[in-house]
C-alpha cells in the first residue's frame, strides 16, 4: 500500500506494499521481461537464420603463414548449388513432334527450360490445342486467350496486354511471368490434372 502524508514542510511518500502487492508486481515485471526477451529472440533468431543463409563460416589453418591469410575465420558468401535433374529428351522431342506447331512447340520448351518443357507444352495442349486464337469466356466474366490461356486478370502485366496476346510467342512469354509468379496453380487444367493426358501422349 502507498501512504502519503503532507505536513508544512514536506511530502513524505511512504511505500510499503503487502504481499500481494508485491507478488503482482513481481509477475508484473516478469511478464514485461520475457516479452521483452522473446521479442529480442524473435527478431534476433530471424536475423541469425537469414545470415547463415547467405553466408558460411570458413575456418583457415592459423598455423599457416600466408599474405592471403589475415584472420584465422572468415565469412564469405555461399556458392549457389548446383542441381541435376535427368531429362528423358526423347519425350520431349517427342511431345515437340506431335504438336500442331512444332516450332511454337520448341519455343514453349526453350522458354520453360527442359524441367518444365513437359508441363508447358501439356497445359498449352489442354488449355487451347496449341491454338494461338483460342479464347475462353468464364463463368467470373473473365476472358482467357492464346495458347496458353492467359486469363484477363494478367492483362495488366507488363508483356502481357491483349496486343501482345494476339502473338502467340508473347503469348507464351507472358505465360512465363505468370508461372514464375504463381507456380502452374495458375492454370485450370494443373488444379483439375486434365493436363497429364497430354503428357501421355
Amino acid at each position: 500500500m502507498i501512504a502519503m502524508t503532507e505536513t508544512e514542510e514536506e511530502i513524505k511518500v511512504d511505500f510499503n506494499l503487502g504481499v500481494r502487492e508485491k507478488i503482482a508486481l513481481i509477475f508484473l515485471a516478469s511478464v514485461l521481461g520475457i516479452a521483452g526477451i522473446t521479442w529480442t529472440g524473435i527478431s534476433t533468431t530471424k536475423s541469425v537464420q537469414r545470415f547463415f543463409n547467405e553466408k558460411e563460416i570458413v575456418f583457415q589453418k592459423v598455423f599457416v603463414f600466408s599474405a592471403d591469410v589475415n584472420s584465422p575465420i572468415v565469412v564469405k558468401n555461399k556458392e549457389a548449388e548446383e542441381v541435376m535433374v535427368y531429362i528423358e529428351t526423347e519425350e520431349t522431342n517427342k511431345l515437340i513432334e506431335n504438336s500442331k506447331d512444332p516450332d511454337l512447340a520448341k519455343y514453349i520448351c526453350d522458354k520453360f527450360g527442359p524441367v518444365d518443357c513437359p508441363i508447358a507444352l501439356a497445359v498449352a495442349m489442354a488449355e487451347s490445342g496449341m491454338r494461338k486464337d483460342a479464347y475462353n469466356f468464364n463463368s467470373n466474366n473473365t476472358l482467357d486467350f492464346g495458347v496458353m490461356q492467359i486469363n484477363s486478370t494478367h492483362w495488366n502485366k507488363d508483356g502481357c496486354s491483349m496486343a501482345d496476346l494476339v502473338d502467340p510467342y508473347k503469348n507464351v512469354d507472358c505465360a512465363y511471368t505468370i508461372k514464375q509468379d504463381s507456380g502452374w496453380t495458375a492454370w485450370t487444367v494443373v488444379n483439375t490434372g486434365a493436363y497429364l493426358a497430354h503428357l501421355a501422349k
